[in-house]
């Protein structure tokens, strides 16, 4: 979920820095990361690097939306190969 999704009272700021509303469609983080989940800036022109830090969509990744434990999730996400067997995935 996005960061900053919802409003935080002016008194309860000092004490609750950030706030993220409950999952939704709408309110789904799909930014890009750099490694330790920075947030990177978008350069014009520039060719998107296929990362674990860089969301792919539904589309991109041939997948259907999923029923979680709360909600129906997008099929997208952050997305890293790890090898076919456990030496390689390390």
């Amino acid at each position: 979920v996005k960061k900053d999704s919802c409003k935080i009272a002016k008194t309860m700021q000092y004490s609750v820095p950030d706030c993220h509303a409950p999952y939704s469609w709408e309110a789904e983080d799909m930014g890009s990361y750099s490694p330790g989940w920075n947030r990177t800036k978008n350069v014009n022109g520039s060719k998107t690097v296929l990362t674990p830090w860089h969301y792919q969509t539904q589309a991109k990744l041939r997948a259907n939306p999923v029923w979680g434990g709360l909600a129906l999730y997008k099929g997208g996400g952050y997305v890293v190969e790890l090898g076919p067997d456990q030496k390689n995935a390390s």
